[in-house]
């Protein structure tokens, strides 16, 4: 595992992005030493000391866009990131005029034009979704919010967004779910339940997710906030982890990763863990899958020991 650490809105934030894992090849590749390893290929590779740019990790910069007149990401500030050997941007689309209506062609076509920056410029994206980008959102007449809008709209949305999804997997390297409740990180509700305990409760949560998962080519995956999505949405335990069987195929299972966006902010960074057993599910499903996220405030639990 990686860890890529950076500053984002004045907060130190960590991602931590999970190579596919390749088990250690024997000469006669018959499975010695533990594993059926038969149908893997023997790769050699030849000692460099280049700095080599990898596409889906390193430092990342971020841009966020709310209006369909936003200037996109340039390609040649892409291109001079690149040089630096930099590949990873986190981009942030906020849809705070489509709360009731579908989201104009004008931003669908920013957001295109923000992709294909990507593509030119030989880089990635981590991807949000959401509708407030703040606790008091005040361009809209509502005490606090609003910060989403209802399950149909949000699917209606997604389905805007899946052509895009499909012409621009190449250069997207993960979709944090997003789209509910502030910041898009499933919190702050107006429309999903504050605080989720049935398996009923997290229905309108798992549909945005199977949506999402719809969407997005088969070969990217999404992120969730906290692994009790994950567990609650599709009834995993910790006995249910990923195994080298089940990873890098086309199911929720193994394409569900995580964003914990308050790392180190507190004993169970804040909320992100409900026990140890769902820091274990976590631990282990990251074997397979994405991980990544930010911290939301600085702690004694962020000392060297832990």
């Amino acid at each position: 595992m990686s860890f890529i650490f950076i500053m984002r809105y004045g907060y130190f934030a960590i991602y931590a992005a999970l190579a596919l894992l390749m088990p250690s090849c024997n000469k006669n590749n018959n499975g010695a030493g533990g594993g059926d390893y038969s149908g893997l290929e023997r790769v050699t590779y030849t000692i460099t000391d280049e700095q080599i740019a990898n596409p889906e990790r390193g430092l990342y910069s971020g841009s966020s866009f709310s209006k369909e007149t936003d200037n996109p990401v340039s390609s040649s500030r892409l291109l001079s990131a690149r040089k630096e050997k930099r590949t990873l941007y986190m981009l942030e689309f906020w849809l705070k005029d489509y709360f009731e209506s579908d989201i104009s062609e004008a931003y669908l076509q920013m957001i295109r034009k923000n992709l294909e920056a990507f593509r030119d410029g030989g880089v990635k994206c981590i991807l949000r979704f959401g509708y407030s980008d703040g606790i008091a959102d005040l361009s809209h007449p509502y005490e606090s919010g609003p910060f989403d809008t209802t399950e149909e709209w949000v699917i209606r949305h997604i389905t805007q967004l899946k052509p895009i999804f499909q012409e621009f997997g190449d250069v997207i390297y993960v979709l944090q779910a997003g789209f509910v409740g502030c910041w898009g990180e499933w919190y702050y509700t107006n429309n999903f339940g504050q605080n989720p305990v049935s398996q009923e409760d997290y229905l309108p949560r798992k549909h945005v997710c199977d949506a999402l998962l719809d969407a997005l080519p088969t070969n990217r995956q999404v992120e969730l906030r906290t692994p009790m999505f994950k567990m609650k949405m599709y009834g995993y335990s910790v006995a249910d982890t990923i195994t080298r069987a089940e990873a890098h195929q086309p199911t929720s299972k193994a394409r569900l990763g995580g964003h914990n966006d308050c790392y180190l902010a507190s004993s169970n960074d804040q909320g992100t863990f409900s026990s140890p057993a769902s820091r274990e599910y976590w631990r282990a499903e990251t074997k397979y899958t994405i991980m990544g996220g930010e911290t939301c405030a600085m702690s004694t639990y962020c000392a060297c020991d832990n």
